[in-house]
């Protein structure tokens, strides 16, 4: 009877234990490669967000800006153009309508670099493109395009790649 007792007493043997590890340490693995997914799709969803905040300010300021809106009726709105900035427009003399749509345009593009971090060749500047063109009448399309890093098909590395958000909207 003594024995039996003490051979219930002794544990697990090593073997149980290295194999249990094993077992844990692939499923903390599988946890891990989850968050990082995780935290991916929701860098990405934050991206999208930032686009949809960037086209609702550049709707707003057509909406609110007669000069800006007869501007793209005309005209391509393109943040890879140079607008500059007058001072003079925020002055109580004012500005005429071309200084100030150049100033508008100028202080929107300005607010796009919170899009992105770096483009795929290293560059500081917003991997954002916005083009908004006059279709008909009243009808503008906003595309918005950014770079987005996304895991390639077939292959086990994460590349920068185009992602957009466009749309139609009429404005009155």
């Amino acid at each position: 009877m003594l024995i039996k007792s003490q051979r219930l007493a002794q544990g697990f043997t090593l073997i149980e234990v290295l194999i249990a590890m094993i077992i844990v340490t692939f499923g903390m693995l599988g946890v891990a490669s989850l968050h990082l997914v995780s935290l991916e799709n929701t860098h990405s969803a934050h991206l999208r967000s930032q686009a949809v905040i960037i086209s609702d300010d550049l709707i707003e300021r057509l909406r609110s800006n007669p000069e800006l809106l007869a501007y793209a009726t005309t005209n391509i709105i393109d943040n890879k153009n140079s607008y500059t900035e007058t001072s003079t427009c925020y002055s109580a003399a004012g500005c005429v309508p071309t200084l100030l749509v150049e100033s508008e345009l100028a202080k929107w593009v300005a607010t796009l670099p919170r899009l992105g971090d770096t483009t795929s060749t290293g560059e500081s500047a917003p991997p954002v493109h916005v083009l908004l063109t006059h279709q008909a009448d009243q009808l503008f399309k906003l595309k918005i395009t950014w770079q987005n890093k996304q895991w390639k098909s077939n292959t086990s590395k994460r590349e920068h790649s185009d992602s957009n958000y466009e749309f139609l909207v009429a404005l009155n």
